[in-house]
């Protein structure tokens, strides 16, 4: 047999004592294959992540975990695997999301602007945690976004006028942050849904009158005017 180790071109019969390489090493015992993050000839470590932490193919890596870029359509994460880091911006890349859902994990800091890159996004909750900042106006770039839930962190700053162009927008969420300024007229040309008896919309900020004649005192709710003339 060619293959093996100990062929011998002149040899007339098969002696069945051939000789032949491990898999993934040649004759002389030299790794033919990839060394994968473990020193595995061949090993499987290298598939969707090299030695360095980074995704390879068609990944981003989050948290520790490569998302595929293209088969990611929703992402729902529990407070396990986020509680107490960031949103790297990495999450822009996951242009094919649909759905991207963090309720009560406890995520620290800012909302990154490369959010607004999710340009399929329908739904974005972000609800009870421990973001701040500003609202980033890049989020008015997310024009098929229908339900967004921002309430219950420690945002600031006022409502972006980028919000103008989610024509397609239905709930909005913004309760019990630290938003200030006024809520803009525009509001009214969206179609937003404000439901009888729920007060989690604007109330517990420090929105400044007056209020947009579409919006009653009820969905209102409750305004700190420290920061109102």
């Amino acid at each position: 047999d060619y293959k093996a180790c100990n062929y011998d071109i002149n040899a007339e019969i098969d002696s069945g004592n051939c000789v032949y390489a491990e898999d993934n090493y040649n004759c002389d015992g030299d790794c033919i294959a990839k060394i994968d993050c473990s020193g595995i000839c061949g090993g499987k470590d290298t598939e969707n992540i090299d030695c360095a932490g980074s995704c390879l193919n068609e990944n981003v890596l989050l948290w520790d975990v490569c998302y595929n870029i293209e088969n990611t359509i929703r992402l729902k994460l529990s407070k396990d695997m986020v509680q107490g880091k960031s949103i790297p911006k990495e999450i822009g890349e996951l242009i094919n999301l649909k759905e991207l859902r963090f309720y009560k994990t406890n995520l620290v800091g800012n909302i990154p602007k490369e959010i607004g890159e999710l340009v399929n996004l329908e739904s974005l909750t972000l609800s009870f945690n421990k973001l701040n900042g500003e609202i980033p106006n890049e989020i008015g770039k997310l024009t098929n976004l229908k339900r967004l839930y921002l309430n219950n962190n420690q945002l600031s700053g006022k409502i972006p006028k980028s919000f103008e162009k989610l024509k397609k927008l239905n709930t909005l969420l913004l309760s019990n942050n630290r938003l200030e300024g006024d809520i803009p007229n525009f509001i009214c040309n969206l179609e937003l849904s404000f439901f009888n008896n729920n007060k989690d919309y604007f109330r517990n900020n420090s929105f400044c009158p007056p209020y947009p004649k579409c919006i009653s005192k009820n969905i209102i709710g409750y305004q700190s005017k420290r920061y109102c003339n």
